[in-house]
């Protein structure tokens, strides 16, 4: 605390020696309601309602701030008289001089006080520290901090308190009587169980029969209508691939079949031992999701079949956008009507997709398309009428014996 004093009856001595300069470099500036421009050597009145942009430095004046006008800065009177009772957003510095702070003051800052006289009001605003500096070896004023000031009276030399009698030791309580034995409590007999009771459980909404088959439907209807876009897409897409791997599937089903088993059986086994290894973890992801890109391919293009199957029985002439589309849709629906058969139902669904990824591998991924080999056999003649060649045999049978009886 002794090198603060120091340090703030310094920059107060300081301040008492500029004052005396001060009026040749700085106008003076009386009763002025304009925001001032830093230091200010006179008296200075911000009006209620008014604002101030920036610090205001006080030296000799004396300076007024009004209820309801604010100060977005700091505020510093040397040698001069400050009246608080708006509002200041930063400090309040009073040097040698004097500061009254009203009932209505609020101060965001600390309230610095340097051999001042300070009146502070209790219903003022103080959001900082109350710093005061003193020392001895200079000639300051005391600082006084009053509701209103009138000076500070002697304090009466408080009397000795009289030595406090000797306090009566206690009595001896008796003691206690011993509490009597409580009687034992009779054995209560035994209440027989409770028979259990039915109780009916309670049944979510969600899973009522009702209720369930509606969801089961709407999800099917979508699960359908979703995967016939797909296949819409694709048949936009890859319409010439789509069609060879559909041919190749007509032309080879039981090898696409075979050969779609066999890559579903092994996959598996090759992927896991890829996922096994750090560096090629990535890669077997990778070939997880074509495989799966794969089958979903092999399934539009049996549906693609299934398309044209259908054109060709309305005598119409589809794009092939409209074949994948129509036909995904109505092979996807009969393999959700298939699945509902108990026990045998869930089969449609592996067969289909183990033809579909077999022909999409026979066909090289659409690329090329596998005919059937037909072999030339020679057309055998037929007679016109079948009964003219009976009656032939017949005549060329009953020939005979006669030739038999001549000879």
């Amino acid at each position: 605390m002794k090198i603060i004093n120091k340090i703030f009856l310094f920059i107060s001595v300081l301040c008492i020696l500029s004052l005396g300069f001060s009026s040749t470099v700085y106008a003076s500036v009386q009763q002025n309601t304009t925001q001032p421009d830093g230091i200010i050597v006179g008296d200075y009145t911000l009006r209620s309602g008014d604002t101030n942009q920036g610090d205001i430095i006080i030296i000799g004046g004396k300076i007024i701030i009004e209820d309801g006008a604010v100060i977005y800065g700091s505020l510093a009177t040397i040698g001069g008289d400050a009246f608080v009772d708006g509002d200041i957003t930063g400090d309040v510095v009073c040097v040698c001089g004097s500061c009254e702070i009203g009932d209505t003051a609020t101060i965001n800052g600390d309230l610095v006080v340097v051999g001042s006289l300070l009146e502070l009001s209790n219903n003022a605003t103080i959001i900082g520290e109350h710093i005061f500096v003193l020392n001895d070896s200079v000639n300051i004023p005391a600082i006084v901090i009053t509701d209103n000031f009138n000076g500070i009276p002697d304090i009466p030399d408080v009397p000795d308190m009289p030595d406090m009698p000797d306090m009566p030791d206690m009595p001896d309580m008796p003691d206690m009587p011993d509490m009597p034995d409580m009687p034992d409590m009779p054995i209560m007999p035994d209440v027989p169980d409770m028979p259990d009771v039915l109780v009916r459980p309670d049944i979510p909404f969600s899973t009522t029969p009702g209720i369930q088959f509606l969801k089961d439907l709407f999800s099917t209807v979508f699960m359908v209508l979703a995967v016939a876009a797909m296949g819409l897409l694709i048949g936009v897409l890859f319409p010439k691939h789509l069609k060879k791997t559909a041919n190749t599937i007509v032309n080879e089903p039981v090898k696409s079949g075979v050969l779609g088993l066999l890559t579903v059986s092994v996959a598996p086994i090759a992927l896991g031992i890829l996922a096994i290894t750090i560096i090629l973890a990535p890669i077997s992801l990778i070939l997880l999701f074509a495989l799966g890109a794969l089958m979903f391919y092999g399934w539009v293009a049996v549906g693609y079949e299934i398309g044209v199957r259908i054109a060709n029985a309305m005598n119409g002439k589809w794009e092939p956008s409209i074949l994948a589309g129509i036909g995904t849709l109505a092979l996807s629906t009969i393999a959700a009507m298939i699945c509902m058969i108990p026990c045998i139902g869930f089969l449609f669904y592996p067969i289909v997709i183990f033809i579909g990824l077999g022909g999409v591998f026979i066909s090289q991924f659409g690329n090329r398309e596998v005919k059937t080999v037909q072999t030339d056999i020679a057309p055998v003649e037929l007679p016109e009428n079948i009964n003219d060649a009976e009656n032939t045999e017949e005549t060329s049978q009953s020939d005979k014996p006669e030739k038999e009886d001549e000879e």
